[in-house]
Formats: C-alpha cells, structure tokens, sequence
C-alpha cells in the first residue's frame, strides 16, 4: 500500500518503523505507515474551505474515493456540510467530493473537505454550532408538525429532511407489531382487546397450455387462511394495521412470485378477504361452491400441518436409517471397526435405541457364517 503523507514526513525527518513520535501508534503497512493515536487526534482542530473550524469527533475518517484515502494521516479528512439546505455547487470544497452526496432516499446531503489547522478553535464559526443550530431547528419542526396534527404523531417513525427542512411521518407496519405499545400516540387511543390475527386468502390466476385444437385455459387457484401476523396481537392495533397493510401483503405477493410472473406461468396474483379473527375458520359451504365452479380451494394451515408431519416422518426414517447403518458397520466389523463413531453407539446403547445383546448375537451370527463360508471355499480349493 502506498505511504500516507504523516509516514512520508516523519520518514524524511529522519524517523525510522522502530523509533518514531509519542503521539505515534505505530507503523503498520496495512495503514500506508504510521498512524496517529486516537487521543492526539481528538486534540486536533481541522478546518473546512470556507473557514469552519471542526472537531475530530465530528468528522469522518479512513474512507476511500476517487483514489483518495480521506484520513488525518493524509490531511484530508471529510465532515458534512453544515449547510444542509444549499442547492449550488461549493466552487471551494474539492471537486471529488462535490460530486458524492451522502443521505437517504428523504434527504440529499453534501461531503465537505477537512484539513489540518494551528489556529485556536472557535466554537461560534464551527460545524458543531451550525449542527446544533440545525438540530433546534428540527426539534422546532417536530414540535409545529404535532401542533398540527394535535399531537397524534410517532415520534419513533418521524422522517425529517435536513435538506429541505420538512417534516414527514410514515408508518412501518413491523415496527408497529414489535414495539408491543399499550398506547398508539397516531389514533390516540389505548391498544386494547382480545388477542387476534391477521388473515387474508390468495387468489392465483394461472395459464393451462392447450395443444392441438384446444386452446389455453385460466386455472384459478386460492389459499385460504395465510397468517399476516405471526403471533396474536390485541384487537385495536389489529384496526389500525388492516387500513394499510393490503398494499403490504400485495407487494409481498407480487415479490414473492415474481419469477412466475415474469415467465408467465402464472397470469395474476392478489390478495383477498384480508381480515382480523381469533380462531382460523373452515367454510365448507362456500368452498364448495367454488369447486363447483372449477377453483382449487386449499387452506395454509392444513398445509403446513401437512408440511410439519412429513417433514417430522423424514426426520424418523433418517435417525432410523443411521441406526440400521451404525449396527450394519458394527455387525460387519465389531466394535473396533466403528472408528469414530464408537461414542455414538455407546451414546446409543445408553439410551436403549440399540439392544446390544440383540447385536452382539446378530454379530456373533456373522462371524460364523463368514467362517463356514471360509472354510466351504478351502475345500472347494482342493
């Protein structure tokens, strides 16, 4: 790795990888060379292009871009520009970092250049005054955004743009179910009720190839009884998650069968009757009807009992299958000849999943017939 310009300059000033300054950590070639200690740099004051003094502990340092390493040891290390709401171009700051901004999909931020300075801080022309300044003015933001609103907000899913100084709030369904409130602050309302889940059916529209004179066909398809939820939640919360999470479940639908869509194997998926209920329900009249009508009517609950079932009768036939192994090898080689998986069988045997008398006396048999087989080959010899 290339040197960094602090290992350049000691190495020109006659220091050496063994002998170098206590404000030093050490030479490390991984770094570009020496590097400073964590404590010196906190002492260190840096400044921006347009006169901005910053501290160490608000800026970023050890990242790389457009070939540069942005570091103290390099004098260039990097802060956000306290400006947050500027819309032209920092003809001061370096052209590499004007090009990167820096956020999320809310908010556009800018990187800005920091280097070395000797001068006195001053607190009332630094980056930590603006950003305080900043900060006051998103909590006044917040703080008009629920006036507005007459205090039915959720602080914890509040979206502010520094950029642009505007207040938003969102709604994550999975934050809501996690978060286990007793008090939704949106609706201002007590979350109450018996404990429900949310469930909703899926319609799947696929295409049947035809062949000859025969045309292709639509096969309409529905799962009932898919769980939204995956554990019980009171029924007042339930009420507020049902207003926007159909658009949720479509998204994962679409999502999860995204491929099939695209090959179109299948036309069209949806979701449907996507309700709140305390027990999963079996309405056999009304399938009945729908098979009458040519649908294939399934329910993911009996499925996954199904699931559960054959996957537990695959989990016995594999045990069963390495205990038919274990007492195969140990009829066919003895105890010595099971290697590694003595313990195994020891364990086996402890706990009564292998008889060893029954073994012992199946192996017993072995021997001898592997001897009369020897002994009938010796005469066939002769």
């Amino acid at each position: 790795m290339e040197l960094n310009q602090l290992t350049k300059k000691l190495l020109a000033e006659g220091y050496t990888k063994e002998n170098y300054p206590d404000y030093i950590k050490g030479y490390n070639e991984y770094y570009g060379g020496f590097t400073y200690k964590y404590e010196y740099k906190r002492q260190m004051v840096f400044k921006t292009p347009c006169g901005l003094f910053c501290k160490y502990d608000s800026a970023l340092d050890d990242m790389s871009y457009a070939g540069i390493d942005w570091t103290a040891e390099n004098d260039c290390l990097i802060c956000f520009c306290p400006y947050h709401t500027r819309k032209i171009k920092c003809c001061l700051n370096d052209e590499n970092l004007e090009r990167l901004s820096a956020g999320g999909h809310y908010e556009d931020m800018h990187f800005c250049q920091l280097q070395r300075t000797d001068e006195l801080y001053c607190k009332e022309r630094s980056v930590e005054h603006l950003e305080e300044i900043n900060e006051e003015t998103k909590k006044r933001k917040i703080q008009e955004f629920s006036e507005k609103h007459n205090g039915c907000i959720y602080e914890m899913q509040i979206r502010y743009s520094r950029s642009t100084e505007e207040v938003s709030q969102i709604y994550d369904i999975n934050v809501c179910m996690k978060m286990g409130c007793t008090f939704c602050t949106l609706r201002n309302k007590e979350i109450s009720g018996k404990k429900v889940n949310i469930i909703y059916d899926t319609e799947i529209v696929s295409l049947e190839k035809g062949f000859g004179m025969i045309p292709d066909s639509e096969k309409i398809s529905i799962v009932r009884n898919i769980k939204f939820t995956k554990h019980p939640i009171p029924e007042t919360l339930a009420e507020c998650i049902l207003g926007v999470c159909r658009k949720e479940i479509n998204d994962y639908l679409q999502m999860k069968y995204h491929t099939d869509l695209f090959f179109k194997r299948i036309k069209s998926v949806r979701a449907l009757n996507v309700r709140a209920e305390k027990k999963l329900k079996h309405d056999i009249y009304e399938d009945l009807a729908l098979i009458k009508e040519g649908i294939t009517v399934s329910y993911a609950d009996v499925l996954e009992k199904e699931e559960k079932v054959q996957k537990s009768q695959k989990k016995s036939q594999n045990k069963q299958k390495r205990i038919d192994s274990l007492i195969k090898k140990y009829i066919q080689f003895g105890y010595d000849g099971l290697g590694e998986y003595q313990y195994r069988f020891d364990k086996m045997v402890d706990k009564g999943i292998i008889d060893f008398v029954e073994v012992a006396t199946l192996r017993e048999e072995f021997l001898k017939k592997e001897a009369e087989q020897i002994q009938l080959s010796f005469f066939d010899d002769v």
